[in-house]
């Protein structure tokens, strides 16, 4: 029996003081992220410092929408993620948004508020027992599938990384939230992987988020399956020798050409793939497979 879904919204905060780029002086946790290393985040943070662009404008942006983000309420489904209903859609894109927004802003600012915001928005997800999304695959409903699931999750585990060392983030909520992601890795209801004469967008995605829970559970052996997913799955099924990508160039949606947004859709999934991958050492944007790969998508 599927269990009921709900979101909730929960009245907002206020909203204070906004750091300056500028004067920021924080140095970062130990701690990467999924898709930024340490090391990356202290030279965003010396770019910021040295008030130099385009990285000060997009700092300005960051701290907008995380400021946004602290007036806002906290989102969560309790029960499965209904992937045929919209609402939980949009309150997973909601929480992810707000959760790397905020993660981001803390690393680069030190401003714990931002910090204290996305844990808040974490734990209502994923670890307290009364309003968590179970860390299962469902079709509940609907024509969408579980890539509504994997196209809006990895943002939260990917704003989590950054938070993996904060001293505000109590240490067993911290433990339930990496055994959620190994309960959703583990989980044994994974869409199955189209055959490669009909793969597209779908599996990138999956095979995306597969490697993003691995990442952040520090799960070598699923990096390694994510990797060879990609090695030996989707780019010999999914590109086409001029770089076009089959299942996606003729997509229509009525009468519009979505060719354009479905190919970007799932170039956005291979270059998490990717990035994921370097930070764990593994270069996949030179990877070729008789010349197709990362290089010949963006060409």
């Amino acid at each position: 029996m599927i269990s009921c879904q709900t979101v909730i919204v929960t009245s907002p905060t206020t909203t204070t003081t906004t750091p300056s780029p500028t004067t920021t002086t924080t140095t970062p946790s130990p701690s990467g992220g999924i898709y930024l290393s340490n090391t990356e985040v202290i030279a965003i943070v010396n770019h910021i410092n040295a008030n130099q662009e385009p990285w000060t404008s997009a700092y300005n942006d960051l701290i907008n929408r995380a400021n946004d983000f602290l007036s806002q309420g906290i989102q969560y489904i309790s029960g499965d993620f209904d992937t045929g209903n919209s609402v939980h859609y949009q309150a997973a894109m909601g929480a992810s948004h707000l959760v790397r927004d905020c993660a981001l802003a803390y690393r680069l600012s030190g401003d714990v508020r931002y910090a204290n915001k996305a844990v808040q928005q974490i734990n209502a997800w994923c670890v307290n027992s009364s309003t968590r999304m179970i860390p299962r695959y469902r079709w509940v409903s609907g024509d969408n599938g579980t890539i509504n699931i994997t196209v809006t999750i990895p943002g939260l585990l990917y704003g989590a990384s950054l938070l993996i060392n904060y001293s505000g983030w109590n240490s067993s909520d911290k433990s339930t939230f990496i055994q959620w992601c190994i309960d959703f890795l583990n989980d044994n209801g994974w869409r199955a992987y189209e055959p490669c004469t009909t793969s597209q967008n779908y599996d990138s995605w999956q095979v995306a988020f597969h490697m993003a829970l691995a990442a952040i559970t520090d799960n070598q052996a699923s990096v390694n399956s994510a990797v060879d997913l990609f090695k030996t799955f989707l780019v010999p099924c999914h590109q086409d020798s001029d770089g076009s990508f089959y299942r996606e160039r003729d997509r229509t949606l009525g009468s519009r050409d979505m060719a354009i947004f479905y190919s970007l859709w799932n170039t956005k999934a291979w270059l998490l793939i990717a990035e994921a991958a370097r930070h764990r050492g593994i270069d996949l944007y030179s990877y070729k497979n008789s010349g197709k790969g990362i290089e010949l998508a963006l060409d």
